[in-house]
């Protein structure tokens, strides 16, 4: 108990002291006032009574402190003596999460790596502890140049979230991932480097391109139907017009019949008149 500190030491010994002797005092004006206010109906003894209880309770107080002494003080000393225990138990947290969490420092350089990261890229913690970010992003330079990015917005932002790219597991097989990365400051607020999340995104990148394609395909589809109608319809267009030149053709072969039988059919009907008029006997001029 001696470890203690010191101002919670004087802070308990001035409640221990200081409270009873207000309960007391509250007890005895309490009594001073029903006392004055009930002289007739026997004040004394409940003066008495009230009194008594108050310095119980009084009483009773001081002598539970010390034991709440002795507990805030054993809570102090666990405090002190378990240093970082909120630490450890987040880091137990993040080690047996089912997510892939990694950190890096200000440099890129991955310094943890949980199991949920072993399951998904396949490298344990001693064989990627060290290693720059961007031998899971890609050996070529789009890799450093991503992982540059990432260190820049993060420290500036102070958070990249939902950033989907490419890494590689110990395999080198390519898996799409969406990144999440948040800043890692101390104490001083100084920048130590990021914390990234990683999330497997490959079956549904797969059904997107999956999707993607069957569109596309329906596009060309489409285009195609399209193409072939308007070539019908220019079709049709065409035997329309070559109708309406047959239709005309037509009207005109009909007017040009009618007007060369109409004009012999003339001179025969007039021909005829005069016969009927002229030749009551049959001679030569009738009969041609």
């Amino acid at each position: 108990m001696d470890q203690a500190p010191s101002p919670l030491n004087r802070k308990l010994d001035h409640y221990r002291w200081s409270l009873p002797i207000i309960v007391t005092s509250l007890g005895v004006t309490h009594a001073l006032v029903s006392r004055v206010a009930l002289e007739n109906y026997g004040a004394d003894v409940q003066a008495g009574f009230v009194i008594v209880v108050y310095a119980l309770a009084g009483l009773l107080l001081w002598l539970a402190l010390p034991a709440l002494a002795g507990w805030f003080l054993q809570k102090a000393i666990d405090a002190r003596l378990e240093p970082g225990a909120e630490e450890r138990r987040l880091a137990a947290i993040v080690e047996t999460s089912g997510e892939a969490i990694v950190s890096t420092d200000d440099r890129g350089r991955m310094v943890t790596w949980n199991r949920g990261a072993e399951r998904l890229l396949g490298y344990r913690q001693n064989e990627i502890w060290g290693r720059p970010l961007s031998d899971l992003l890609g050996s070529s330079g789009g890799g450093e140049l991503e992982c540059r990015w990432l260190l820049e917005n993060v420290a500036q932002a102070g958070q990249v979230f939902g950033h989907e790219t490419t890494a590689h597991d110990n395999e080198g097989r390519a898996l799409f991932v969406s990144l999440t990365a948040s800043a890692l400051r101390g104490t001083d607020h100084r920048w130590q480097g990021m914390s990234l999340v990683l999330r497997e995104v490959t079956s549904h990148r797969r059904r997107e391109e999956e999707i993607k394609r069957i569109y596309e395909g329906l596009n060309k589809e489409v285009a195609e139907r399209t193409g072939q109608l308007g070539q019908k319809v220019d079709e049709l267009g065409r035997a329309n017009l070559q109708l309406q030149r047959l239709d005309q053709m037509r009207s005109e072969f009909v007017s040009l019949v009618t007007h060369q039988i109409r004009a012999p059919l003339t001179n025969m009907a007039g021909a005829v008149s005069r016969m009927q008029s002229g030749c009551l006997v049959v001679n030569s001029t009738c009969g041609r």
